[in-house]
């Protein structure tokens, strides 16, 4: 990372939003496994096909949602990632199998919509 794009404000915006991201998902993750266990008491089978599901809906999702930044903005695509991240949080609060599942179909995809932003800094494409 050059030090030029830290100087910018889209390299500030970079780095707030991972420093963020980070905190936010090593608490988020955390807390979400103490959740599913003690409180929606889901198994270990069930605890493995919710972080399959999250895995496979960031997967498939990564292309459609790069069409949608492609042809819209980046920007509002960030935008939108980070709501559906909320959106997603705010499904797994109920203790259900089936909602903590559908939470982390919704996360997934909104973190797509975020990871693009990562992916046009790394690659040098972001301009001001």
């Amino acid at each position: 990372m050059s030090i030029a794009l830290l100087r910018g404000s889209a390299g500030r915006i970079f780095l707030i939003i991972e420093a963020g991201q980070a905190f936010i998902w090593a608490v988020a993750f955390t807390l979400g496994l103490v959740y599913q266990i003690e409180v929606a008491h889901l198994d270990p089978f069930q605890l493995v096909l919710i972080g399959t599901i999250l895995e496979a809906s960031c997967f498939l999702a990564e292309i459609p949602t790069g069409i949608v930044a492609d042809i819209h903005s980046r920007r509002l695509s960030v935008i939108v990632g980070i709501a559906l991240l909320g959106v997603g949080v705010l499904i797994t609060a109920v203790p259900l199998f089936w909602t903590i599942a559908l939470g982390n179909v919704v996360w997934g995809v909104g973190y797509t919509f975020t990871s693009l932003l990562h992916a046009d800094l790394v690659a040098g494409r972001y301009h001001e």
